[in-house]
């Protein structure tokens, strides 16, 4: 059973390191492409912010939920292991806190930003220092959240290659 905890460690590992490289493109790249590129168009700014998100929306939360699940299953198969058992567990849970972390920070933002892309489909006027603003503030939340999977990754490698016992 020792060597299914392994795998099952290291594919979450890999799952977890893969979803905080692509959060962390989006955050580090991305967005401030956008946020320099964009003419002083707000409606602009807004739409390119808003396939971004829809990207990104559809993927983080399943690779996140589908690496802690990893996680626990690790866990369950090294149950003969005593503390590497709580430690895929602490990594599952955080690797996953990204999930609460968005509902307690990032929606706030993403509702705004929403509120400002409705105002633009309207035909209202929207701010273009608004827009800015909203879409940096949600890329320093975004890089916030990102280290959950970072740290959810680093515990389960640590915990795989015996480092942590």
């Amino acid at each position: 059973m020792a060597s299914l905890a392994c795998t099952l460690g290291a594919v979450a590992a890999f799952t977890s390191t893969f979803l905080a490289g692509a959060m962390n493109l989006v955050s580090m790249s991305t967005v401030p492409m956008i946020l320099a590129t964009t003419p002083p168009d707000a409606s602009l700014l807004l739409r390119q912010w808003h396939f971004v998100y829809n990207s990104g929306h559809k993927l983080g939360p399943k690779l996140s939920v589908t690496s802690g699940l990893i996680y626990f299953a690790a866990a369950w198969a090294s149950r003969e292991r005593g503390r590497t058992v709580a430690l895929y567990v602490i990594s599952g849970a955080l690797t996953m806190s990204m999930i609460p972390f968005t509902w307690l920070f990032i929606l706030r933002i993403n509702s705004a930003i929403f509120l400002e892309i409705e105002k633009d489909g309207a035909g209202g006027p929207t701010n273009l220092a608004q827009a800015q603003y909203l879409v940096g503030r949600w890329r320093s939340l975004n890089i916030a959240r990102t280290f959950f999977p970072i740290l959810g990754a680093a515990l389960g490698l640590l915990t795989v290659c015996g480092v942590v016992r």
